[in-house]
């Protein structure tokens, strides 16, 4: 699943996937040259996201604007979070087989 985050954010907004192993892939092209992309699983409504309770983290720097990993989240929904954009995410849901 490609995820390309532009300046006027990251692109799908959401996505759903059955339960299994899957190629993450980040491409950072929002301008910020240096990121951390955090998979957490989805807050509760009206909580903040907690990025210490971080999945798995890819990174971007300025000789590197993507990071790719195979990730096996189990089913339930997720969020990949921005550190240097907080209002933007991406939903993820994971669902059963």
């Amino acid at each position: 699943v490609a995820i390309v985050v532009t300046r006027f954010g990251p692109y799908p907004a959401s996505f759903t996937h059955a339960q299994g192993p899957f190629f993450l892939f980040v491409v950072n092209r929002s301008g910020v040259l240096e990121d951390t992309f955090s998979l957490i699983p989805k807050p509760a409504a009206g909580a903040a996201p907690n990025a210490s309770t971080s999945l798995l983290d890819l990174h971007s720097t300025a000789s590197r604007q993507r990071d790719h990993q195979i990730v096996n989240p189990l089913p339930g929904n997720y969020r990949l979070v921005f550190k240097a954009h907080p209002d933007w995410a991406v939903d993820i849901a994971i669902t059963a087989n």
